[in-house]
């Protein structure tokens, strides 16, 4: 009986702790473990009211775990938001501007997109840390992989020769047809689906 009590206080202790660091499934599984080992009726009512307390529509959530998951759904929305008001409606809106040269124009872009990648750079890592820390699930993990290396290839790859062509049409010489605009707006179409 000794031995019992001691492995159910023990793997108490543990679910305790499992549940002040915010896994709950660890949490349940341990309660769950302890309850086994040792007869719930030896043990009296604090016991119940554990078991309780444990269930899982019972489990209170630490304030590091609601702003976690507040962030997680907030970033996806906000970046959801941006890419279709910048890259969908901002940027075609500028070259029907009839007072707006097109070199003007061009310029503006450059300068609109290159900050805008770097917003998204900064919400790619947040995200991607927020999925290796907090989620357990692998295709999260996935996606926010993903969204990671979409962004950063446009960033390093995309940008750039966008950049070279704006600098070569402001200076007026020709430059030759390229899918880099193309590429560059199915990559933000790819992000958008990843946000949900």
């Amino acid at each position: 009986m000794q031995v019992r009590y001691f492995f159910y206080v023990n793997g108490m202790a543990k679910s305790r702790r499992a549940e002040e660091a915010g896994n709950f499934e660890a949490c349940l599984e341990i309660a769950a473990r302890c309850f086994a080992t040792f007869d719930q009726s030896a043990i009296g009512p604090l016991a119940a009211e554990r078991s309780h307390t444990m269930s899982e529509g019972n489990v209170k959530k630490n304030d590091s775990t609601r702003a976690f998951e507040a962030m997680s759904t907030l970033f996806p929305a906000l970046w959801t938001g941006m890419i279709v008001g910048v890259s969908f409606i901002a940027t075609p809106a500028k070259f029907l501007a009839p007072s707006l040269g097109a070199r003007a124009a061009f310029d503006v872009g450059r300068s609109t997109f290159e900050l805008f990648n770097s917003i998204e750079v900064v919400l790619a890592i947040v995200l991607l840390a927020i999925a290796l820390y907090r989620e357990n699930r692998a295709l999260v993990k996935l996606v926010a992989a993903s969204l990671f290396a979409i962004t950063v290839i446009q960033a390093l790859v995309v940008l750039p020769v966008l950049s070279d062509r704006v600098s070569a049409i402001i200076a007026g010489y020709g430059v030759a047809p390229s899918y880099a605009h193309t590429l560059y707006g199915l990559m933000e179409v790819m992000l958008t689906p990843c946000m949900g």
